[in-house]
């Protein structure tokens, strides 16, 4: 199944600029029982991440370095991104977070546009699905 079957897209992310306060993201995160926010920038064909801020990046640099919940994201904010094309294949996506030791792939267009977000819990609930639903295809199912 192809990555933008199963992903999370764009409506339904949470994202932030990069001058949100750590607390402000955390807050977001919370409300909408989600472990990442994508810190964006506007361009003219829409939202293109610059950065990734996870709970576990929050717990270190609040609690663990004393960083001030109030700095911005851009403070803690991952800015090596792993993105993935949505065409691409779920074992493809399951390959890349293994390869490079990530729990969030960016599913980006050609142009580097925001389109959603992949993590491994997505993949493991996808995988489980195809499981149940062996020895039928869920591809012309849905």
């Amino acid at each position: 199944m192809k990555v933008e079957k199963f992903m999370v897209p764009l409506d339904r992310l949470v994202v932030v600029d990069r001058h949100t306060s750590i607390q402000d993201a955390s807050v977001k995160m919370v409300n909408a029982r989600v472990s990442s926010v994508v810190v964006v920038t506007q361009h003219a064909d829409g939202l293109h991440p610059e950065g990734l801020v996870t709970k576990t990046d929050i717990l270190k640099a609040v609690f663990a370095n004393g960083v001030s919940a109030s700095a911005p994201v851009e403070q803690i904010m991952s800015t090596n991104l792993v993105t993935i094309d949505g065409a691409a294949p779920r074992d493809g996506a399951a390959e890349e977070i293994m390869k490079k030791k990530v729990h969030h792939l960016l599913v980006v267009s050609a142009t580097g546009r925001l389109q959603g977000v992949v993590s491994a819990w997505d993949i493991a609930r996808e995988v489980t699905l195809d499981g149940k639903a062996w020895p039928y295809n869920r591809e012309g199912f849905q």
